[in-house]
């Protein structure tokens, strides 16, 4: 069973393999809410969420034994993206307010920590579990989209005009 996360064009898309699976997820959301700069408590709520639906799936597929389950979980990367300032003294727009948030912060990875425990717990020896990142943990300082950047010089030109941004259901259907 693969549900995917990250990339995937939106809720209407085919997001998993078997198509079938779909279905029978209840309340799925690929994205989580946004990061904004000012609402951080709602930010982490939806964190957690994530979490809590991701493994809620996982823990119904363990039960069904499958031989092989893949689940994305997007939470840790956004928040690296989004919230590094938080807990990097380093960063450049870390301010001592910000550090009011850490209890709230160690929390929601202590949350996912507990998910995992437990998931490797039901696993038992009879499975391997397998963590991965596309990345280790890190703040984004600034980024460079270089097939952005050769557009805008006009090194390249796309083939068709394309919105910036996630992907919508007009660009999905063309």
């Amino acid at each position: 069973v693969m549900i995917s996360g990250m990339d995937a064009p939106g809720e209407f898309s085919e997001f998993t393999s078997p198509p079938g699976v779909k279905a029978a997820l209840k309340n799925y959301k690929i994205h989580t809410l946004p990061y904004r700069g000012n609402n951080e408590e709602e930010f982490l709520k939806g964190l957690k969420e994530e979490v809590d639906s991701r493994f809620g799936i996982i823990d119904n597929y363990v039960k069904t034994k499958y031989d092989f389950i893949f689940c994305v979980l997007m939470g840790t990367d956004k928040f690296s993206d989004a919230m590094w300032k938080y807990i990097d003294e380093s960063h450049p727009l870390h301010t001592k307010e910000l550090e009011k948030w850490l209890p709230s912060i160690t929390d929601y990875f202590k949350y996912i920590d507990s998910h995992l425990g437990k998931l490797k717990e039901s696993l038992g020896d009879e499975y391997n579990l397998m963590i991965v990142s596309d990345h280790g943990g890190i703040g984004v300082y600034n980024d460079f989209n270089l097939s952005q950047w050769l557009i805008d010089k006009g090194y390249i030109v796309p083939l068709k005009k394309f919105k910036r941004g996630f992907f919508t259901q007009e660009r999905a259907n063309k």
